[in-house]
């Protein structure tokens, strides 16, 4: 497998002025990307909203460094989206990542959309800056910037923040810490930290962990898929034992042409039983590879009415019986240890084990493979319920075979044999009516010999991702309106469901606190806090509380206050 060298480079830009003002010291969050080194950061939506329209190659991403009094521009990208037609299914849109020829000519291509994602690493986060620093850049400072505050919900001490610029006359170039590199013609993908390759079938089928934080050796065999059960596609019902090597891989693989810290590989693929290939029920398989991680987007409904909504042009039913998803590991992974939430240390070599297959319904589960070769955690989320049993599958056998051959026969895929095979074995007295929409994500880590702990906290991470929120700030060589009141305006807007945007405005700059309280009085969340600039401002509320939960529909409270004034208005939040 070919590697690629990681880059790493900082650009430092000096404060645009000496601060002068009282009060207007830096302020250092603590290090969240030091709690979260590993997870992304993807935003769309009102989050943005002051920079739609905006030319996206105009768009570039800052964090401040408190202690430095400095500037560093970080690495990120604007992966754009368009809605239109979807080919697969004629008379239903969708949105795209990579749009069909029909929608080359869409005008909205070039300039951020509501529906475009920003994407940037948490470990990439800085400290908020003082309002009267700015980039050293004269276009910049005459457009306004989005502050973005990121906060972890479980722990809200630990804060970062970064800031969205507008300028089309910076000349530095971005940089590109993360080494992405694609090659098409073997499907396989490697960054600075890990390396995959794809198979014939479109499962992951090596994982190498690189040097220093792994071993450099590939310690994978194949992503592995069972289903049971019974498939009619329009010819005559068969009794189906299906691997994933009865997934067909369509020619024409899309791949982001210039990843800076997320590569999206969209394939289309459908079923393939012997020689017939299933041409009127094909599907996207979306995977999202980011510098530490992986996730994959797929998954529907098999419920008869949703089957024939999907594919209209197709006689098809089915209906599942047992169902598993699981991640081989080859020979090299001998010695490495597997933890999951009821399990640990159990000691990958070959030879059979009896591990608690407890799992938790609905399905939330995480697993950790971990040794001298670098570490590959898993997360696995699926939402429905409606299974007769769900349990832990994990087969570590270097005889061959599957735990499970009486659900799917004696034969094996991959290498033939198994060490440390793990994943989850669904199973029902058939059903027709299931939702199989998966969310699975791996994490490939530079790190060796991870304790039980360390799994935890990073599934923890992913049930509690952090809490995002904006402010927007005038640029400071613009001629904003520079209200003469302290005012907060109504929310709009209002009522509201997925967000709300709440604007106030400030005679000079001051210490401040917006926050969301219920009708009762009690706090819900704390929006903004600290020395805030004069001028306008925007916050945008997504509904969710202190710990990123949804809050219930009602009526709720926001509050502007300062050393000497206070002003409410009322939200109306329709779920």
């Amino acid at each position: 497998m070919k590697r690629a060298s990681r880059m790493a480079f900082t650009l430092k830009l000096s404060l645009l002025a000496a601060l002068s003002a009282a009060g207007d010291s830096a302020s250092p969050f603590s290090s969240l990307g030091d709690s979260r080194p590993y997870a992304p950061v993807v935003i769309s939506g009102s989050i943005l909203s002051d920079f739609y329209g905006v030319p996206v190659e105009e768009i570039v991403i800052y964090a401040y460094d408190a202690a430095e009094q400095n500037w560093t521009r970080i690495p990120f990208q604007i992966d754009e989206r368009v809605y239109c037609e979807d080919p697969l299914n004629p008379g239903h849109d969708r949105w795209f990542y990579f749009p069909p020829e029909t929608c080359e000519g869409d005008t909205t291509l070039g300039r951020l959309g509501d529906h475009d994602e920003l994407v940037f690493m948490i470990r990439d986060l800085g400290d908020k800056a003082p309002y009267r620093a700015w980039i050293e850049d004269a276009e910049a400072r005459t457009h306004p910037r989005i502050e973005l505050f990121a906060s972890d919900p479980e722990n809200p001490e630990e804060k970062g923040v970064v800031y969205v610029y507008r300028s089309s006359t910076i000349t530095e170039e971005m940089p590109r810490p993360y080494g992405f590199e694609y090659f098409p013609e073997t499907d396989s993908l490697v960054t600075g930290v890990y390396a995959v390759d794809l198979g014939p079938f479109g499962v992951i089928e090596d994982i190498v962990i690189n040097e220093p934080g792994g071993s450099g050796i590939d310690v994978f065999d194949t992503q592995k898929l069972r289903f049971g059960g019974i498939i009619d596609l329009g010819l005559f019902p068969i009794d189906l034992r299906m691997t994933e090597q009865y997934l067909y891989l369509y020619e024409g693989i899309l791949t982001t042409p210039d990843p800076v810290v997320r590569l999206i590989r969209r394939a289309t693929q459908t079923i393939r039983i012997g020689a017939f290939i299933s041409h009127n029920t094909p599907f996207y398989i979306t995977t999202k590879f980011y510098p530490y991680s992986g996730s994959i987007e797929t998954g529907a409904s098999i419920a008869s009415e949703d089957l024939r909504n999907l594919y209209p042009n197709a006689d098809i039913s089915i209906i599942i019986k047992t169902m598993r998803h699981s991640w081989d590991f080859n020979e090299n992974a001998a010695g490495m240890l597997f933890y999951n939430r009821y399990n640990q240390d159990v000691i990958i070599d070959g030879s059979p084990d009896d591990p608690d297959r407890t799992i938790d319904i609905p399905v939330d589960e995480w697993s950790l493979i971990t040794g001298d070769h670098g570490s590959v955690f898993t997360y696995f989320k699926l939402e429905e319920t409606a299974w007769d049993r769900i349990e832990l599958y994990y087969h570590d056998n270097q005889a061959g075979g599957q735990y499970d051959s009486q659900e799917f026969s004696s034969q094996d895929t991959g290498d033939g044999i198994s060490f440390g095979d793990h994943g989850i074995l669904f199973q029902s007295g058939g059903r027709d009516s299931l939702n199989l929409d998966l969310d699975l994500t791996a994490y490939f880590l530079p790190e060796s010999n991870l304790t039980k702990a360390a799994g935890e906290r990073l599934a923890r991470q992913l049930m509690f991702p952090v809490q995002l929120y904006s402010s927007v700030t005038a640029g400071i060589e613009s001629d904003p309106l520079q209200p003469g009141r302290f005012r907060l305006e109504q929310n709009h807007p209002n009522p509201f469901n997925a967000s709300t945007q709440i604007a106030f405005s400030l005679p000079y700059g001051q210490d401040i606190r917006l926050e969301i309280r219920d009708v009762r009085g009690r706090l819900i969340r704390t929006l903004l806090e600290g020395e805030t600039p004069p001028g306008m401002h925007r916050v945008v509320w997504t509904g969710q509380d202190t710990e990123g939960r949804r809050v219930p529909s009602g009526i709720y409270v926001v509050t502007l206050s300062s050393r000497t004034q206070r002003q409410t208005r009322k939200l109306i939040l329709i779920q």
